[in-house]
């Protein structure tokens, strides 16, 4: 094998967990990735936290779905519906996928978009 170079095997997919543990210089080195269930959280994280009363002034907010666990769910791919209250105004959705022939701007009331990788 070639330094510095890595492992590569085939697995069939089952559903649960799967660990990887290695020693490097002596020092133990681990990683776990698990499958997860359906999403039944919704969450919203906002670039930022303060917005100015201009009327001009916007935030990101990203989408996130978890699932009973708390963990992420990937593969999600749910249609999100957007609404706001208030005197702000939503100017646009997207969910990062270049693939995606969806709208970034909706008429008011009609603002949605499907889950891309479990984010939008």
């Amino acid at each position: 094998m070639l330094r510095n170079s890595h492992l590569k095997w085939a697995a069939n997919y089952e559903p649960g967990k799967l660990e990887a543990i290695a020693y490097k210089n002596g020092r133990r080195l681990y990683k776990k990735v698990e499958t997860t269930g359906a999403p039944v959280e919704v969450v919203v994280t906002p670039y930022k936290t303060t917005i100015l009363a201009d009327g001009k002034d916007v935030s990101v907010l990203n989408i996130t779905v978890l699932d009973r666990e708390g963990r992420e769910v990937p593969d999600a791919d749910n249609l999100v519906k957007f609404e706001i209250e208030g005197p702000g105004k939503i100017i646009g959705v997207g969910n990062g996928d270049p693939s995606s022939h969806e709208p970034d701007i909706c008429t008011d009331g009609a603002w949605q978009r499907v889950l891309f990788n479990g984010k939008c």
